[in-house]
């Protein structure tokens, strides 16, 4: 089965993620409330949960550093939003 869990904020993200350990792959927006709110969900599952289980696809209105954000924070691929 699978189930696509949505959230609009930071800090459901975070609370959605501590509450459902089976996640396996999340896509996330660099921009959701604030600038970087969605790397700082990236650093917080790699760092905090220590977790290189989940596959992240990060998601950005434009690509500037791109091979940078892909190996800083150790996501699976890095796409531009499309309209």
């Amino acid at each position: 089965d699978i189930t696509v869990i949505h959230t609009e904020t930071y800090q459901k993200a975070i609370s959605t993620i501590n509450s459902n350990p089976d996640i396996t792959l999340a896509f996330i927006a660099t921009t959701i409330e604030e600038q970087n709110d969605g790397l700082n969900i990236v650093s917080y599952i790699r760092n905090t949960l220590k977790d290189n289980n989940i596959k992240l696809i990060v998601t950005s209105d434009d690509l500037d550093d791109e091979y940078d954000i892909m190996i800083n924070y150790n996501i699976n691929d890095y796409r531009q939003k499309k309209d």
